[in-house]
C-alpha cells in the first residue's frame, strides 16, 4: 500500500510543495514526487520524480543541468527529514 502525503522544502529562496507516494517494495522503497508549482515542472523533464533507495533515480533517467540536480537536492532533503520526524 502505497503512502501519500506532502512536503514542504526550500529552492532558490522561495518554499515549494511535493506531493509524495511512496511505496514498499519488499527490501526496496520507490519515492513518487509530484511537483505541484508550475514553475518547477520547467526544471525537470516531465513534472515527477521517481527513484528507489536501491537503484537511485529512476525517472528521468538523468537530470538535464545543474539547476535540476539542485531541486532535487532540496526535495530529497526535505523527504529525509519529514521521514526522520515521522518514523
Amino acid at each position: 500500500m502505497a503512502r501519500l502525503f506532502s512536503i514542504s522544502f526550500y529552492f532558490q529562496e522561495k518554499e515549494y510543495t511535493a506531493l509524495v507516494s511512496l511505496r514498499d517494495l519488499g527490501h526496496d522503497l520507490c519515492c513518487t514526487i509530484r511537483y505541484i508549482d508550475k514553475e518547477l515542472r520547467f526544471i525537470i523533464p516531465g513534472d515527477q520524480l521517481v527513484f528507489s533507495l536501491q537503484e537511485g533515480l529512476k525517472e528521468p533517467k538523468q537530470l538535464p543541468h545543474e539547476l535540476a540536480e539542485n531541486l532535487l537536492k532540496c526535495t530529497t532533503n526535505a523527504l529525509t527529514e519529514h521521514l526522520a520526524l515521522r518514523g
